[in-house]
């Protein structure tokens, strides 16, 4: 959830819910990471950001970020 690699980062984060719900990881191990999330949707990799964005719906409904975490969204 904290690699380096932004790629890596999301392929972890998109990955997340699933691994909650196998009890490999908890809400709260998750919540310790959120802000490498939160970097995410302000890469400067425009792929990685929009890939990002499109996970938000999903990490807000289990739980895992708020709406008030988000940075302003931007055009995409």
């Amino acid at each position: 959830l904290e690699s380096n690699d932004e790629e890596v980062k999301l392929s972890a984060w998109e990955d997340v819910p699933d691994l909650i719900e196998d009890g490999l990881i908890s809400k709260e191990e998750v919540a310790a990471y959120k802000e490498s999330f939160l970097k995410l949707l302000e890469s400067n990799d425009e792929e990685v950001k929009l890939s990002a964005w499109e996970d938000v719906p999903d990490l807000i409904e289990d739980g895992l970020i708020s709406k008030e975490d988000l940075p302003p969204r931007p055009e995409l």
